[in-house]
């Protein structure tokens, strides 16, 4: 029988050797941000050799490239607010959550809407590693009230839409049979 005493092999305790620690323990790696900081741009700047060159400026019009007809013009319009000079000119490795909240104080609710596009396309495009502000540090978007809410001159445009809608409803429902008897 292959299972009694005698046939076993003696078994040796087997001694697992780690390999040396190149890194910190995660525990520590709060410590020491610039040091990852620094390798997650050496190895961005490894996959892309225009990591460090690419603006913002760049990240801009090349979102604004993707958009066609009267978006597209919109968005040429947007990227040339004089707020986002802050910016302009500035390698994308190179920003800091301080620049992007420059910018917003200097604009407008279009400007805050414009960044977070932008930002979001960079982002996207993997030609930043980490968001520079959090989603809950984005200031909220406060729209102003429209003058024609305001002074209640949109309520009889919406009621003559209303007016002008149901006849066009009721025959659309009874060529469904829904009021036939």
């Amino acid at each position: 029988m292959t299972g009694t005493p005698a046939n076993r092999k003696a078994c040796k305790p087997v001694i697992a050797l780690k390999p040396p620690r190149c890194s910190p323990p995660k525990p520590n790696q709060h410590r020491q941000a610039h040091l990852n900081l620094r390798l997650a741009r050496t190895y961005l700047m490894a996959t892309d050799p225009l990591a460090d060159k690419r603006t913002w400026q760049m990240a801009m019009e090349a979102l604004a490239g993707t958009k066609r007809g009267t978006w597209g013009e919109r968005w040429q319009r947007a990227i040339k607010q004089r707020s986002f000079d802050v910016i302009r000119d500035l390698p994308i490795m190179d920003s800091q959550a301080e620049h992007l909240l420059k910018v917003l104080r200097a604009g407008t609710v279009s400007t805050n809407v414009y960044l977070r596009r932008i930002h979001n396309f960079v982002l996207d495009m993997g030609w930043l590693a980490c968001p520079l502000l959090p989603k809950r540090q984005w200031p909220a978007v406060h729209y102003k009230e429209n003058a024609r809410h305001h002074a209640g001159g949109t309520s009889g445009h919406i009621a003559t839409r209303k007016k002008r809608r149901a006849p066009g409803l009721l025959r659309i429902m009874l060529a469904f049979g829904r009021f036939t008897n």
